[in-house]
């Protein structure tokens, strides 16, 4: 069920086989989560962050539940060398998977922060159904060294751009407005921003895990080819791997 690009380490999930998988085992949280996520992604075009939103944060619940409660190293996690790797992160993390329920939970936004903490602490990633939240789109628990004492909360902000520079500085402004409340109750946080933007590098230096578009490739390839790799690809990563302009659905 795998392959690989001829001249490169990537391999593939072939995405027909896991989608057949998936629908044949929906009884199962992974296969349920891979279902809408693929869902989703098929709905990517122009003007659809939203979309994006939803397999990323079906694509985290799905690991979480792989993890199973395990013990991990969070930079591993994210696919990351220690040059993206900022201060103010934890290192070996647990992320317990919630059993009822399921592992996602919506509000309607994040204004209630006491309430959105309760649901954290319960294990699930939660996720403002709210089209225009400011600075961040879903919350993820993690506890520091399998110690429940030190609890952690990512903020997650999805970009789904086309260009060359994202501005780090009004991400970052947005973030930080969007992270005050649970700062000022003592909670530790951390960013997640996923962006296919179109570039190498990155200009922030505040805690967290920041990703470009090929950074977003190299993390979500185990799930194939998506349209979320190619409906705005950009000259980095389609010089990197050429096979990906051929796969645009314009074409």
């Amino acid at each position: 069920m795998l392959h690989t690009l001829t001249g490169s380490s990537v391999r593939f999930l072939f995405p027909l086989s896991v989608q057949d998988w998936a629908r044949k085992n929906d009884r199962s949280e992974i296969a349920s989560h891979l279902v809408q996520l693929y869902q989703f992604d098929g709905c990517l075009e122009g003007d659809s962050e939203k979309k994006l939103e939803a397999v990323m944060y079906h694509y985290e619940a799905l690991l979480r539940h792989v993890q199973a409660g395990r013990s991990f190293r969070l930079s591993k996690y994210f696919c990351f060398d220690q040059t993206r790797r900022f201060a103010k992160v934890p290192n070996f993390v647990t992320a317990p998977v919630k059993n009822a329920g399921g592992i996602l939970s919506f509000v309607q936004n994040f204004d209630d922060t006491d309430e959105i903490l309760k649901l954290l602490k319960a294990g699930c990633i939660v996720v403002s159904e709210f089209h225009s939240e400011v600075g961040t789109e879903y919350l993820v628990p993690y506890w520091e060294n399998n110690n429940e004492e030190t609890f952690w909360v990512a903020f997650v902000q999805c970009k789904f751009v086309k260009k060359r520079i994202a501005n780090w500085t009004e991400v970052n402004r947005k973030l930080d407005s969007s992270m005050e409340p649970f700062i000022s109750r003592g909670i530790k946080t951390f960013k997640v921003v996923y962006t296919t933007a179109d570039q190498n590098t990155i200009s922030s230096t505040d805690g967290g895990f920041y990703f470009t578009e090929l950074d977003l490739f190299n993390f979500t390839s185990k799930l194939g080819i998506l349209r979320l790799h190619t409906e705005k690809l950009g000259s980095i990563l389609a010089e990197k791997y050429p096979i990906l302009k051929r796969a645009i659905s314009g074409l």
